[in-house]
């Protein structure tokens, strides 16, 4: 994919009195610049139009869209940013308020007070938790409904290369277990058995490789 925003950063910092806001809203609609540093740990084995669709639709519904889902999705999402496509599928929840909005996706992308690691800068998890919640909110307020499938699709990007949180010091266990969530869900839905979408249970420790 191409550059994407710093939201997770912008937002965090937004929320303990730092960064400049008025980056989000001057472009809503665009990719932001980076602007502040950030730890590069791709952990992720899921890319393109298929990390897309799986990142997009966990952070939607909490679940893993089933093969003939998921092949859709990719048909659909082609080579473009996938910004397009999301706004497509976050459309029916046009109706739901920013504060909800902010709510579901942190929590279905793993970003919880448990998962938020306690630091001297942000308090404990859940005091980072909820200043984040607060300040995703105003960030979606400030983009606007339409933009919401962007904001979705780059959050989703931006935590699963952060499983070495170096700048912050809070995302590191939920990038982790938000990528443990995308490789159970890939599994699933790359398997031409399951036909319908499911909440799948990422394994809780990482196999051995197969000597095989």
């Amino acid at each position: 994919m191409k550059v994407i925003a710093l939201i997770l950063c912008t937002v965090l910092l937004a929320s303990c009195g730092g960064g400049d806001t008025q980056i989000v809203a001057a472009t809503p609609a665009k990719t932001l610049a980076a602007v502040f540093p950030h730890p590069a740990q791709n952990a992720s084995t899921v890319f393109e139009s298929t990390e897309i669709a799986i990142h997009t639709y966990q952070a939607l519904y909490g679940k893993a869209p089933g093969y003939a889902q998921l092949s859709g999705y990719k048909n659909q999402i082609g080579t473009s940013d996938g910004f397009a496509w999301a706004a497509s599928m976050v459309a029916s929840f046009n109706g739901m308020s920013d504060s909800d909005f902010s709510t579901l996706i942190l929590n279905n992308m793993s970003i919880t007070p448990t998962n938020l690691t306690s630091t001297a800068r942000f308090g404990t998890g859940r005091q980072a938790y909820d200043a984040l919640q607060v300040a995703l909110a105003d960030y979606l307020r400030a983009a606007g409904i339409a933009n919401r499938g962007t904001v979705v699709v780059q959050m989703a990007e931006l935590l699963s290369n952060m499983e070495v949180d170096t700048t912050f010091g809070v995302y590191g266990t939920a990038a982790t277990s938000f990528n443990k969530q995308t490789s159970a869900n890939h599994a699933y839905s790359t398997n031409a058995a399951n036909t319908v979408a499911s909440a799948v249970v990422p394994p809780t420790f990482d196999a051995p490789p197969s000597p095989f």
